[in-house]
């Protein structure tokens, strides 16, 4: 698995979980579609359009943690 990291002005969090599909799916995502590293975080870098829910990279299990990342901020709340 090649993995490309993110930078600043990002949210991401990580869940203590072996699934990437149960994490995606507690927090509500949406239009879920398989990607890559590379992939997915430019996805995750995408500007949200109004009125839209804004793109999330939720990562295969790494050491037992998926980590899910957006531009946008994630209300977990």
């Amino acid at each position: 698995m090649k993995t490309v990291g993110w930078g600043y002005k990002t949210s991401w969090f990580a869940v203590r979980s072996e699934s990437m599909h149960e994490v995606a799916e507690a927090i509500g995502l949406r239009n879920i579609a398989p990607s890559d590293w590379q992939s997915g975080v430019g996805r995750s870098y995408e500007a949200p359009q109004q009125g839209v829910i804004p793109a999330a990279f939720v990562t295969p299990s790494v050491d037992g943690w998926v980590l899910v990342h957006s531009r946008a901020y994630i209300d977990l709340c």
